[in-house]
């Protein structure tokens, strides 16, 4: 990623960075009264990368001037319901 110019003008690339989520969902079918109950996991940031996201350096790059956080590893469940 470009971040910059070194003071030769040169072009300053920054770290890359990589980022997995996955998903697994499971339905059940025909419960009573023609109901249907579905799951949904939700896992983000699943290698839990938490290096910073370098966006912007000094033009010496002695000293990171921006960064961007990783978010967390997050996990969700979801349960809906159809009646």
């Amino acid at each position: 990623m470009f971040i910059g110019l070194d003071p030769a003008l040169d072009k300053i690339y920054g770290n890359s960075y990589w980022y997995a989520d996955a998903l697994a969902g499971y339905q059940l079918r025909e419960l009573r009264k023609g109901r249907r109950v579905s799951f949904q996991l939700n896992v983000l940031n699943v290698f839990d990368k938490q290096d910073p996201l370098i966006t912007r350096t000094t033009a010496d790059r002695s000293s990171v001037v921006r960064f961007v956080v990783q978010p967390p590893l997050t996990w969700r469940l979801t349960t809906n319901v159809e009646f």
